[in-house]
């Protein structure tokens, strides 16, 4: 049996990419293998009182400028020694720093830190910590390739070290909705039958370049004036992104829906999914809108071409360019059959490369590797 503790910041409703995948991972590791534990720098009572998929602790540290965040951080290494876990997998920043200090003390067999961003949250002084504190590390894990060589480039990680598993859709995304669901949400975003729905699913925060969508939707919406545009997602941009929308002329045509938990379902009222972002990683809302058979048009961003077969399964398009997202929005628009053809190539292409069965198979065999030590380099 292989103890895996998995250390996060916090662990807050799965609406993040990365809290929902740690909870597929999680979920769905076979318990007759793996056991895992979720460990959190800090937890609400309400999620204590409804998490179940696996035991929790609570490390309890905010801050690393407060004294007593040292013995929480010696407390957590004995907790690792006694329940001998064998991976310590960390993600987010502050738990890279618990996560890699606590595992060494305690003697783990593996310490995995992972990346799922391309350093956009990191200051200086934290790049400066994650270099002097990534000799200590077993492994690293990187949702794309192109986020192996930022890494490689960005914090000198030797690239035999850093390993690359996708992230999955869930097995049953998506898969009840039909004309019926198509036509309740369309409802609600007040579409009419040739009104074409323009959707972006993400967090509101300067990173995903929202404006840039918004600028696109003026131009595409002079050539289409029965056009929606619909956001889903909360952040601290929403009130500076709504006063740039009436700026820009097209409030009454964009919906702000802010977090749903309902994305599959609202999916199926679009008819193209957008990617607008300045960086990413490995973009989960692109895998969702290509499960869901819509074509997408995304920024030529991170790993965005490991997902997206440009010309076959979506479009391409430089970051920080309106003009050219529009473009590409129009040109589906004008073409049923493209826009049909580059649909069902995304849901197959979506269905098969990021199956939930076969990422997670990925991640078994990555942990029997690292709990036997085979073949993983050490420093």
């Amino acid at each position: 049996m292989t103890k895996i503790a998995f250390v996060i910041d916090v662990f807050q409703p799965p609406t993040s990419g990365t809290i929902r995948h740690l909870s597929q991972v999680i979920k769905c590791l076979p318990r007759d293998h793996y056991h895992p534990y979720l460990c959190l720098m800090t937890a609400s009572e309400e999620f204590l009182r409804s998490f179940n998929l696996c035991p929790v602790y609570v490390i309890g540290i905010t801050s690393f400028f407060h004294a007593r965040s040292y013995s929480r951080l010696y407390r957590f290494a004995r907790f690792l020694r006694a329940e001998k876990i064998d991976i310590v997998q960390t993600h987010y920043r502050d738990s890279n720093i618990a996560g890699i200090i606590a595992g060494k003390w305690a003697g783990v067999r593996a310490v995995v830190s992972t990346r799922r961003n391309q350093g956009y949250w990191h200051n200086g002084f934290e790049r400066t910590l994650l270099r002097l504190l990534n000799p200590l590390v077993t492994a690293f894990l990187a949702n794309s390739k192109d986020t192996r060589e930022w890494l490689v480039r960005a914090e000198k990680v030797r690239k035999e070290k850093v390993h690359v598993i996708h992230n999955c859709i869930d097995d049953d995304f998506g898969i009840s909705n039909n004309g019926a669901a198509r036509e309740h949400y369309r409802q609600e975003l007040g579409a009419s039958k040739d009104s074409p729905v323009i959707g972006i699913v993400a967090n509101l925060r300067p990173v995903k370049a929202v404006d840039v969508f918004l600028r696109a939707a003026k131009i595409v919406g002079k050539q289409r004036p029965k056009a929606i545009f619909v956001i889903v997602g909360e952040g601290k941009l929403q009130g500076e992104l709504e006063r740039l929308a009436s700026h820009l002329g097209i409030r009454e045509k964009t919906v702000f829906l802010g977090r749903r938990l309902d994305v599959p379902g609202l999916l199926s009222a679009f008819d193209i999914g957008v990617l607008s972002s300045n960086t990413e990683s490995f973009s989960n809302a692109l895998v969702e809108y290509m499960a869901a058979g819509l074509p997408v048009v995304s920024t030529d961003v991170g790993g965005a071409r490991e997902i997206v077969d440009d010309g076959r399964t979506g479009l391409l398009v430089p970051a920080g360019a309106p003009e050219i997202m529009a473009e590409r929005i129009s040109r589906l628009l004008s073409d049923p059959e493209l826009r049909r053809t580059l649909g069902e190539n995304a849901r197959r292409h979506a269905r098969t490369a990021f199956d939930e069965n076969r990422i997670l198979d990925q991640y078994a065999r990555f942990y029997a590797r690292l709990a036997g030590q085979n073949g993983f380099p050490r420093t």
